[in-house]
């Protein structure tokens, strides 16, 4: 009984507290970041003695090294960091439009394909994003995991905290034909690799196309890749023109843009 007095008490404290003075808010969290030379204007000159001044998660402004807010002009509970950068060269993260983290393409992935588990792929999927962010990539496209599930559970982790490496905007499986630049079972014998269907983003006809699309927007696809022709990384002997005919290509870009 004493135990579940003080239990009513705390939470009627509680609730006086939150109805009473409103809810109880986060503190500010500061970050000040010294750069010895900031590009932050892509195309104009890098700055000399500049600092970023970070308030909870964004850039509140840029200045002068000395002209940053004083640690009095802040509120009393603030946390502030110091970020001493002062002989370094600082600049926004990078971008890149075309990566592939699940994969590693050297003269072992061909073998890695039909060795690699599921979940080994994706352990190594997490060492590549923590190297490609910090080679200061912050933002990547991924267009085209041959385990799609796998790339949608990185970028999904990454942006839960779990897991270090920059945003991923994930394609899953390229669009491709039977035999086309993106049909990952090219080169392998039919008993390894059997037929690929929709939802392995391959497509054969209009109808078909729009169907691989739908698949990897059901699954997460953030974006659509398509293999509009051959490539040359490719174990297919179709040829470098196009692959789909133009009502392939259409049902592929109207389901896209449908959904």
């Amino acid at each position: 009984m004493r135990i579940r007095g003080l239990a009513i008490a705390l939470g009627v404290s509680i609730s006086a507290l939150v109805c009473g003075t409103g809810a109880a808010t986060e503190v500010d969290r500061y970050s000040i970041v010294k750069c010895g030379t900031l590009l932050d204007v892509a195309g104009k000159p890098a700055k000399k003695n500049m600092t970023i001044v970070v308030k909870n998660g964004l850039i509140d402004s840029v200045v002068a090294t000395g002209q940053e807010p004083k640690r009095d002009a802040m509120p009393k509970d603030a946390v502030v960091d110091t970020v001493d950068l002062s002989g370094m060269f600082v600049l926004p993260g990078l971008i890149d439009c075309h990566v592939h983290l699940t994969n590693q393409w050297d003269e072992g992935m061909r073998l890695r394909m039909v060795q690699d588990s599921d979940s080994l792929v994706a352990v190594r999927a997490t060492v590549f994003a923590k190297k490609t962010l910090e080679a200061g990539f912050t933002t990547v496209r991924d267009l085209g995991a041959r385990h799609a599930e796998t790339i949608f559970a990185l970028r999904d982790g990454i942006n839960q905290g779990l897991v270090v490496g920059p945003r991923i905007v994930a394609s899953g499986h390229p669009i491709a034909i039977t035999g086309g630049h993106g049909d990952f079972t090219n080169g392998y014998r039919q008993d390894v690799w059997g037929d690929q269907g929709e939802a392995d983003g391959i497509g054969d006809g209009p109808d078909s196309c729009m169907r691989a699309v739908r698949n990897q927007i059901k699954y997460g696809a953030d974006c659509i890749k398509l293999t509009a022709t051959g490539g040359v990384l490719s174990a297919s002997a179709a040829g470098l023109r196009q692959h789909f005919t133009q009502a392939e290509l259409n049902a592929i870009v109207t389901a896209a843009h449908m959904m």
